[in-house]
């Protein structure tokens, strides 16, 4: 009996683990979601796995009972009402595709803020930094420094320029910079990694309400991407929007909720304090300047500046949000809230870690067996200090699953958004009627929320080709980013070269992402865990426990490139993709600048444009090239007319 719990206990960590590592590699990939997916932790697989040789029976696990399944059940119906009402009870909500997914570029700014807030975060986060902190240490909380860094670039260098174009599609600015072959390729590379993304943030809070509930992650999955579907689809982008505002207050108050009552029931902040100074897990920020130290201050800032700039100024999810405000200053106020709560978040969140850490500090569960993935750490956590009071794990719960409910909605809404414009209108030419639009757009939201609910029941099955879709889709961003990037700041380059440098981008970072997992996934490559305890364990007695095995393995025989921190993936393939696209404007690939539109530069690079070109920004002295620029913006407006009027 204690050999077969063995093996299924291992089995479970194993498969876990392996799904955490694939989730790292969509840190290279995308959202600050993606990035504390990572933080599950990249490569402790093989030293946890034979964490503990049986599970203790007079251990015992609370569960969550009726009154913290109505909780969640009330956040399900909260959202569910909200769509509701947005579709049957505010007249002309969604007449139009504009209103459907850009809510008729009116939306107020404090709902639109917390809607990119709770879109940026993914159930995953709530559980990824804390487990990350338990399991490997502090140093991931100083990334919470670069989200005012990368709030500041985005306002100022790049919604200037989305915002000058007005359209639905972000892509349809590398059509109107390099060529249609840039925007189909770039668009198509958005809708594989949605598709591949979208079932893991789901699955991996189900995962987690299945360890706490008992509920069978099969059933509650299905549920709550039904009730996404539904809202998504009836209700529009001021629905998705709504919801998300209210599931973001759900997602800050149940981390907050944590904290106040995880240090009622340790004994304070310096009672945390002290153990986690004891146990290594609180620490000054490392200044090694290895590329192959995991967490160092310089990757974390400087890799998280890029990584959420790739996350936010180039998601079509995040773009969405910022069109469906009146102006720029609003989009300005709109992005000091989102950064403001988005670093709250993060802190909060390891800071729940470490308060965990101090709780089990004599009694590790992992190690006991009471949980078998570290993604469990913090709902065991949650029961055990919020279960004396009915109600309260249900909120936490709730929570976790708005931040996922929000990543599918905001998914599900921007996929339907891509689809119209660069498939429907820019691929196949066809010009719908606001009808047939209305429908296409419920369609899509419909089709792609059925093919989610099937991958999810497929991901717990595919072991390491997980890991491989995963890494596929951090493959797809490296590309988009070289080529918006290049479009940007590299008025030189033209539409060949850009896409040069997107495969040569693509190319790097599949060889990075998939030679490090493969090398994570065979034992090759180890991160050292910090060190833990079960001297206060209550064991049965002849119970014994294996402890993670702390010593450094020797990795050195690992080719240089996937030892290097995954938070250098992105940074490194986009760089490299950016030196190709200049050598290879260079070796004759060039745009002339005179012919570069300035509204489609970043203001820091417009400088470099003569001025000539430069003075179509101020309407001053090229007026023939003023007007041509005006009736580009008027034929697009007649469109729009005749596709109303159509109607």
């Amino acid at each position: 009996m204690a050999a077969a719990a063995l093996t299924a206990a291992t089995t479970a960590a194993s498969t876990a683990a392996s799904t955490a590592a694939s989730t790292a590699a969509s840190t290279a990939a995308s959202t600050a979601a993606r990035m504390a997916a990572t933080t599950l932790t990249e490569a402790v697989t093989a030293s946890w796995a034979g964490a503990s040789s049986a599970t203790p029976a007079a251990v015992a696990v609370h569960t969550m009972g009726w009154v913290d399944m109505g909780a969640f059940a009330v956040m399900l119906a909260v959202s569910t009402a909200i769509g509701v009402y947005f579709a049957y009870f505010v007249k002309g909500a969604n007449e139009s595709d504009a209103d459907y997914l850009v809510g008729g570029r009116t939306m107020s700014m404090v709902p639109v803020a917390l809607s990119l807030f709770a879109s940026f975060i993914s159930g995953i986060a709530l559980l990824g930094y804390p487990a990350e902190v338990y399991v490997n240490g502090g140093q991931v909380i100083y990334n919470a420094l670069s989200y005012p860094l990368t709030g500041f670039f985005l306002a100022y260098q790049m919604l200037p320029v989305f915002r000058e174009l007005r359209g639905l599609s972000m892509y349809e600015y590398l059509e109107r910079r390099f060529n249609r072959h840039c925007r189909f390729i770039a668009s198509g590379l958005f809708l594989v990694s949605q598709i591949v993304w979208l079932p893991i943030v789901v699955y991996v809070p189900a995962m987690a309400f299945e360890q706490v509930a008992k509920v069978d992650l099969h059933i509650v999955g299905p549920v709550v991407c039904l009730v996404c579907i539904y809202y998504t689809a009836v209700g529009g982008v001021k629905a998705v929007i709504w919801t998300d505002a209210f599931q973001a207050v759900m997602m800050l108050g149940c981390v907050v909720l944590v904290v106040i009552k995880g240090l009622a029931e340790v004994g304070g902040f310096g009672v945390v304090w002290e153990r986690n100074v004891n146990s290594g897990r609180l620490e000054a920020p490392s200044f090694d300047l290895d590329p192959t130290t995991r967490h160092t201050f310089l990757a974390l800032i400087l890799g998280g500046v890029v990584r959420h700039t790739a996350d936010l100024g180039l998601s079509q999810s995040i773009i969405q949000r910022y069109m469906s405000l009146p102006s720029m200053s609003a989009c300005n106020r709109a992005t000091a809230l989102f950064m403001t709560c988005t670093t709250a978040l993060n802190l909060f969140a390891c800071f729940s870690g470490f308060v965990a850490a101090a709780y089990y500090h004599d009694c590790d569960p992992i190690a006991t067996g009471v949980v078998n993935a570290r993604d469990q750490i913090i709902p065991l956590f949650v029961l055990d200090v919020l279960s004396g009071v009915p109600g309260l794990t249900g909120m936490f719960i709730a929570g976790v699953f708005s931040a996922a409910m929000s990543s599918l909605s905001t998914g599900f809404n921007s996929i339907a958004a891509v689809v119209l414009e660069d498939l429907v209108r820019s691929v196949l030419g066809r010009a719908p009627s606001q009808r047939q639009t209305r429908w296409l757009l419920r369609i899509v939201v419909v089709v792609t929320g059925l093919i989610n609910v099937a991958l999810m029941f497929v991901v717990e099955h595919l072991g390491m080709v997980v890991q491989l879709n995963v890494s596929l889709a951090a493959i797809a961003a490296a590309p988009q980013f070289a080529m918006f990037a290049a479009g940007l700041f590299l008025p030189y380059v033209d539409g060949r070269g850009a896409l040069l440098g997107a495969l040569s981008s693509a190319a790097l970072v599949g060889f990075v992402v998939i030679g490090a997992q493969t090398a994570i996934a065979t034992g090759k490559i180890h991160v050292l865990p910090k060190p833990v305890s079960v001297d206060g364990c209550d064991l049965p007695p002849g119970f014994n426990v294996t402890l993670p095995h702390l010593q450094h393995f020797d990795d050195s025989e690992v080719l240089w490139l996937w030892r290097i921190s995954y938070l250098w993936y992105q940074p490194l393939a986009i760089g490299f993709g950016l030196l190709v696209a200049s050598a290879a404007a260079l070796a004759g690939w060039r745009q002339p600048l005179a012919d570069v539109d300035p509204r489609l530069v970043a203001p820091a690079a417009r400088r470099f444009l003569p001025v000539k070109a430069g003075s179509r920004v101020q309407g001053a002295r090229d007026e023939p090239a003023h007007m041509a620029l005006l009736q580009v913006d008027l034929r697009r407006t007649l469109r729009e007319s005749e596709r109303r009027g159509s109607n």
